[in-house]
């Protein structure tokens, strides 16, 4: 893409890990659950979100970008209901 900006990128993809961690939170205090309990499939995923904003700084490309958007979808629909 000619017009990427890759800072512009980067706070998106922040963007949508952060509010992906809310959801993990708002999901583990309606089911009882403790997010930080990383023996727990929810667990570990909450932790990935709370370190992918240091990865996606460390991204150069777009398409790192893009794996990560990827991927904050994929761990937001863990807790969509």
């Amino acid at each position: 893409m000619a017009n990427f900006d890759l800072g512009l990128a980067k706070c998106y993809a922040k963007e949508r890990a952060e509010g992906a961690l809310a959801d993990y939170a708002s999901y583990c205090r309606f089911h009882k659950i403790n997010v930080f309990d990383t023996s727990t499939e929810i667990g570990k995923n909450h932790e990935e979100l709370w370190n992918m904003s240091v990865k996606i700084g460390r991204c150069t490309t777009e398409e790192e970008i893009n794996k990560y958007l990827e991927r904050i979808a994929e761990l937001k629909a863990a807790v969509s209901e």
